[in-house]
C-alpha cells in the first residue's frame, strides 16, 4: 500500500519561513505572524522593502531571527514593542536599510550592533533608556551616512556637552533630536520614507508629462508658424497686386484719385493742343475733297 505523504514541517528558527513552507513557526507570536504574512502578501520576503512591527510584544530573544529572510528592507519600524535589546535583530542582513525606528522601547545599550548598517540615514531611538554615559554613543561613528538621529528622552541626552559630542561624532548629521546644529527646530514629514520610495515612479511620470507638454508646445508653435507663413504670403500677394495696379506702363493702369490736383507738364499741354489742331485740319481737307468730288460729277 502507498504511504501517505509526510506532513509539512515548519522551518527552524532563523531560516526563511516562506521557502517551500506553508506555515510560520509555532513559537512565533500570533501578532508577529499576522504582520509578517501581511507584509509578504503576494511577495517573497526578499522583495519586501518596508516592514512595520510597532506594538508587537515579545520580540526579544529568538522571535526576530525570522527577519533574516527580509534581505532587501529599506525601512524597519519596531516602536513601542518593549524591546530591551537590539541583539536579536539580524542587522547584518539589512545592507540596504536607510531608516530604523526603535522609539519607545527599553533599550539601554548595545549600539555597537548597528555598525553593519552602512546605508543608514535615519535612526530613531527616542524615549529609551540609554545610560548617562557619552561613551555608549561612540559606536555611532561607524554610521558615516547618518543624517538624522533622535535620542530625545534618553538619560544620555541630559548630559552636559551631549549635543557637542554627537555633532563631533557624526560629520554628516543634519538633525539631532529634532533640531539643526544652530538649535533651530526642524519639522519632519512623517511620510518622508514613503515619498522617497515613490521618487523613481514620480520622476518617470513627471518626465512623461514634460514630454507631452513639450510635444503640445511644438504643435502650437508649428500652427502659429503656419499661420504666420500664410499671413506673410498673403501680404506678398497683396503687395504684388498693389504694385501691379501702380504700374503706369500697364494698360489697365488707373491713377489713384487722392483728392489732390495733378500738375500736368507744359509740354504735355502743347502736345494736346497740337493734337486738337491736327484733328481740325484733317477734317477740313476731307470736307473739301468731298465737295470737289460732287462738283466733278
Amino acid at each position: 500500500p502507498s504511504q501517505p505523504p509526510p506532513a509539512p514541517t515548519s522551518p527552524p528558527l532563523g531560516q526563511p519561513f516562506l521557502d517551500g513552507h506553508s506555515r510560520l513557526p509555532k513559537s512565533m507570536s500570533s501578532e508577529l505572524k499576522k504582520r509578517l504574512s501581511s507584509a509578504c502578501e503576494g511577495k517573497k520576503p526578499s522583495e519586501v522593502e518596508s516592514l512595520c512591527l510597532d506594538q508587537v510584544k515579545g520580540l526579544d530573544g529568538e522571535g526576530l531571527k525570522e527577519l533574516e529572510a527580509f534581505t532587501n528592507l529599506v525601512s524597519l519600524s519596531i516602536q513601542d514593542s518593549e524591546l530591551t535589546s537590539i541583539d536579536s535583530l539580524p542587522l547584518h542582513v539589512f545592507s540596504r536599510l536607510n531608516t530604523l525606528k526603535l522609539n519607545d522601547n527599553r533599550i539601554k545599550a548595545g549600539l555597537d550592533r548597528l555598525k553593519d548598517l552602512k546605508e543608514l540615514r535615519k535612526l530613531y531611538l527616542a524615549s529609551n533608556k540609554l545610560e548617562k554615559n557619552l561613551e555608549i554613543l561612540k559606536p555611532l561613528s561607524s554610521l558615516e551616512n547618518l543624517e538624522l538621529l533622535d535620542l530625545e528622552g534618553n538619560p544620555v541626552s541630559t548630559l552636559e556637552g551631549y549635543r557637542e559630542f554627537v555633532w563631533g561624532l557624526l560629520p554628516k548629521l543634519a538633525v539631532l533630536d529634532g533640531k539643526d546644529k544652530d538649535g533651530q527646530e526642524i519639522e519632519e514629514n512623517e511620510d518622508d520614507d514613503e515619498s522617497e520610495d515613490d521618487d523613481d515612479e514620480g520622476e518617470g511620470e513627471d518626465e512623461g508629462d514634460e514630454e507631452d507638454a513639450g510635444e503640445e508646445d511644438d504643435e502650437e508653435e508649428g500652427q502659429e508658424g503656419e499661420y504666420e507663413e500664410y499671413v506673410n504670403y498673403g501680404e506678398i500677394l497683396l503687395g504684388s497686386k498693389e504694385a501691379a495696379d501702380d504700374d503706369p506702363d500697364d494698360e489697365d493702369f488707373v491713377p489713384k484719385d487722392d483728392g489732390e490736383d495733378v500738375d500736368i507738364p507744359e509740354e504735355d499741354e502743347d502736345a494736346e493742343d497740337n493734337g486738337d489742331e491736327g484733328d481740325s485740319s484733317l477734317g477740313k481737307r476731307k470736307a473739301e475733297e468731298s465737295e470737289g468730288g460732287t462738283a466733278k460729277k
